[in-house]
């Protein structure tokens, strides 16, 4: 049997939804693809193999900037959300909720920001009393603190039971001189 020569996934992150597992990771070719679990998500010896999957909506896959390559999942409840930098190094994201088709969301889709070469990305959620907030942590494109530093921005939501909102940044690193 020859040796296989591609490299896998460096960067894989992986959520819970309707039983199942989903690993994202962006392959050679810069497209968001996942491995899905089978739908009762009982791993055991026996079990079937994970199905790979492109991300996509409507026949389009989610081509990412090969300058920033991360991409970052949360999940909750039913829902399922993917951030990531498009080719132009604009944050976006991909959701899902449910059984159904994956769609664009609303963060990056009326603001263009644009994220620093190399940025990592990071995303979670927090359920509140009244709403949940959801975030994503990455470092814009020329957005230095006070001490020169690269600033990480969290861009955040607060979503309704109607999961309306509005998506907006805020620095949370201003005083730290290093990271």
């Amino acid at each position: 049997m020859p040796a296989n020569t591609q490299t896998p996934p460096s960067d894989v992150v992986a959520v819970q939804s309707h039983g199942r597992s989903y690993l994202f990771y962006v392959s050679p070719r810069n497209v968001i693809s996942y491995l899905r679990s089978p739908p009762n998500g009982i791993e055991s010896a026996s079990a079937p193999p994970y199905e790979k999957k492109i991300l996509g909506t409507d026949g389009q896959s989610f081509e990412v900037s090969p300058d920033c390559r991360q991409v970052a999942a949360i999940s909750w409840d039913d829902q399922i959300r993917v951030y990531y930098a498009d080719t132009d190094r604009n944050l976006k994201e991909v959701c899902k909720g449910g059984e159904g088709g994956w769609t664009t969301g609303d963060c990056g889709r009326d603001e263009n920001w644009k994220l620093a070469v190399g940025s990592s990305i990071s995303a979670s959620v927090q359920r509140t009393a009244s709403d949940l907030v959801l975030k994503v942590y990455a470092v814009r494109d020329g957005n230095a603190n006070d001490n020169g530093m690269p600033q990480t921005s969290c861009f955040y939501i607060h979503l309704d039971k109607d999961f309306t909102g509005t998506w907006a940044p805020r620095n949370i690193t201003k005083g730290i001189p290093s990271y």
